[in-house]
């Protein structure tokens, strides 16, 4: 399974802004990992909205959906 999570974190650059959020996650989802099975937690889009940052929840939930890859043990 792969899966989408949208999370707001204060930060410096882009850069940060997605190590923050990667790291978020990764808490999020530390009890689903599986030895022999690894994965990773990227970063596909940082937008900047300075705006309204303050009025935005952290974000929380996960959009799942179902990856065509072979050989995953149960």
């Amino acid at each position: 399974m792969g899966f989408f999570a949208a999370r707001f974190v204060e930060a410096e650059s882009p850069e940060d802004a997605a190590k923050k959020a990667i790291d978020i996650v990764e808490r999020e989802v530390k009890d689903l990992h599986k030895p022999d099975y690894p994965w990773t937690v990227t970063a596909e889009e940082v937008t900047e909205d300075s705006d309204s940052f303050d009025q935005k929840p952290p974000g929380e939930g996960f959009i799942w959906y179902p990856e065509e890859t072979e050989n995953i043990p149960d």
